[in-house]
């Protein structure tokens, strides 16, 4: 009953009660707006069960077998409140799933309890914490991110392999590139598509 953590994904979730941090129910999770995201964010990968620090220059980029931890720092300094997001891929181990529940538990600990737990469901994330990237989130569809100097730097990158990626967004800062197989059956004439070959930027 004491927990912060959100009784639902925000995947269609009914409502959530943060309990005494924000005092509010909201109708409807993935709308939930603490704030416009314009404070303070710091991310991690779940690596070897620990925690590695992400450049900002990474912020955005998901890989469907890894797993990620945001901490979003936002008020007035006597007032901070703070959302741990946890984004686990659909393809991530079981591994690194439990790793990363257990490892948001210790950050809130370190926080003296006083964060907010959301669990993001990849491809489903919610309204706020898309407005933390701006627009600029790319979501693979395998793989593991293995540093980050671009895009380039992943877990199996082929220069002579086409990527295929659907653009997806109703607006400028809830955007996202994801990843879709590289075949005429994956397009449609509702979406915007990007192909990238060779090693032209996506």
């Amino acid at each position: 009953e004491g927990s912060n953590v959100a009784d639902q994904d925000y995947s269609g979730a009914d409502g959530i009660d943060v309990g005494d941090l924000h005092k509010k129910k909201h109708e409807k999770a993935e709308e939930w707006m603490p704030d416009e995201g314009d404070g303070k964010l710091e991310a991690w990968k779940v690596h070897e069960l620990e925690l590695l620090a992400l450049p900002k220059e990474a912020h955005g980029v998901f890989f469907a077998e890894d797993c990620y931890i945001f901490l979003y720092t936002y008020g007035v300094e006597d007032n901070e409140q703070f959302i741990i997001y946890f984004w686990q891929g659909s393809g991530a181990s079981v591994e690194d799933k439990t790793a990363c529940a257990g490892l948001v538990v210790s950050m809130d600990n370190k926080l003296g309890g006083r964060a907010v737990q959301m669990r993001v469901v990849m491809n489903k994330e919610p309204k706020h914490f898309m407005k933390l990237f701006n627009g600029k989130i790319v979501v693979f569809s395998e793989g593991h991110i293995t540093g980050f100097k671009s895009l380039h730097d992943r877990e199996n990158f082929d220069a002579e392999t086409a990527y295929l990626f659907q653009i997806r967004g109703t607006s400028e800062t809830e955007t996202k590139a994801v990843q879709v197989p590289a075949r005429a059956a994956s397009l449609n004439s509702n979406d915007m598509f990007v192909l990238e070959i060779g090693r032209a930027s996506c």
